[in-house]
């Protein structure tokens, strides 16, 4: 029997492997550094340079829409408060916000949920692309407070502050491409959990049996898990520059 190979990476990484069924995701021969310059054109390398040759004196003046954080404790509440506040979302996403699941259905509905789950994978697509959607706009905005906290405290400070600023569209273009294919990852696996249910159904002896929908169930804890690895791996810039400010 030949093995499978063992995925690594970040979590989000293995667990999509492992969504996908994924049987051989191998690993790139070309050095990190030599990857990332294949995503940097001239104008980036002329913004990287300025970033990295430059030391501000002062903190660079932030969007209209970003108030500055004070350093660290103010900074920690507000990084805590956002996480929690996404964890909630994305907990909740499987379920929908404005359609949860009937606590007591009746037999009725027991028996017709899973057909009509079956074929309303664009409501789960639509709840994934929604909470995607907060993430970015809350992370964006802290990440914005947090450069600017960090700049106002020394120029070296100040120089990480403008790099991350300008880091962030060149990962971020990357990132949005890749994180944007997750959905139809996810609809990938919502067929072959539905597939695999319509032929277990199949062999069911007694025709009036009520359908399983413990696969649906099994589809939603694995969307859940993938929105939080996906939280995971927005949140880290925000923690380095966390960890910057701490250390100021």
């Amino acid at each position: 029997m030949t093995r499978r190979p063992l995925v690594t990476g970040s979590a989000l990484v293995r667990l999509l492997a492992a969504l996908t069924d994924a049987a051989d995701v191998p690993a790139s021969k070309a050095a990190f550094a030599e990857r990332l310059s294949g995503w940097v054109d001239w104008r980036d390398a002329i913004s990287l340079s300025a970033a990295l040759n430059s030391a501000p004196a002062v903190a660079p003046t932030p969007p209209p829409r970003t108030r500055a954080l004070p350093p660290a404790t103010a900074a920690e509440r507000e990084y805590r408060r956002v996480r929690a506040e996404l964890t909630t979302l994305v907990e909740q996403a499987p379920a929908g916000k404005t359609e949860p699941r009937p606590l007591n259905p009746t037999a009725a509905a027991k028996r017709a949920a899973p057909e009509a789950a079956a074929l309303d994978f664009p409501s789960y697509r639509q709840r994934y692309l929604a909470a995607q959607q907060a993430m970015d706009a809350q992370i964006s905005t802290l990440r914005e407070r947090l450069q600017a906290a960090l700049a106002t405290q020394s120029p070296e400070m100040a120089r990480l502050a403008a790099l991350d600023v300008a880091m962030a569209p060149i990962i971020g273009a990357q990132e949005q491409a890749l994180l944007a294919s997750l959905p139809a990852s996810l609809g990938v696996h919502f067929e072959r959990l539905r597939r695999a249910q319509a032929a277990e159904a199949t062999l069911q002896t007694e025709p009036e049996a009520t359908p399983s929908t413990a696969w649906l169930d099994h589809f939603c804890q694995d969307m859940r898990a993938l929105l939080l690895a996906e939280l995971d791996h927005r949140m880290q810039p925000l923690e380095g520059l966390l960890a910057a400010l701490r250390g100021s």
